[in-house]
């Protein structure tokens, strides 16, 4: 029996271009932007974990680490129901709370999680958060793309005029 890893990408520890630490997969949006994480952090992480568990994917996905932390700032998350339709309104429900962006609309601790997954037959969602929430200040995709190429070209520029000022001053 061969025992296959996780690759690289799905279970790598990010620390490369900025002070940002963690997985990015399971990283809290406020920790991607900079900011200190706290339980509520503890718990994001927590719900997309369990998001895997039930939908067998996790919601958020790139093409490398940057991408994927990208899409917790920007994209919706999918209802894990679509990869697992047997997963109950009250359990998705559950997990789509601990993985809002917004802190403040999460889980605040984990004895509330906790009460919330032991009850959750008799839990009444109509006052979990359903609407899709507003990310504002983050840049999107397209947005990162555009500030990329500009900075590249701007660099280039600058390169270009150095080396025409090297020319012209050794004649």
């Amino acid at each position: 029996m061969i025992l296959e890893l996780p690759s690289w990408k799905e279970r790598v520890t990010w620390r490369n271009l900025s002070d940002v630490l963690g997985t990015p997969d399971y990283i809290s949006p406020e920790q991607i932007q900079g900011k200190r994480g706290d339980a509520r952090s503890d718990l994001y992480a927590l719900g997309i974990m369990f998001y895997e568990m039930l939908a067998g994917a996790v919601p958020f996905t790139g093409d490398n680490p940057t991408a994927t932390m990208n899409q917790h700032l920007t994209a919706a998350p999918g209802l894990p129901s679509k990869l697992n339709p047997a997963i109950p309104p009250n359990i998705e429900a559950i997990i789509m709370k601990s993985i809002r962006k917004n802190p403040k609309e999460r889980y605040q601790s984990a004895e509330s999680f906790l009460d919330d997954l032991k009850n959750y037959k008799e839990l009444d969602i109509s006052h979990f958060p359903t609407k899709k929430e507003k990310v504002t200040g983050v840049i999107t995709n397209r947005q990162m793309w555009v500030l990329s190429g500009l900075i590249a070209l701007g660099f280039f520029a600058i390169v270009a005029v150095i080396v025409l000022i090297g020319l012209l001053g050794h004649h």
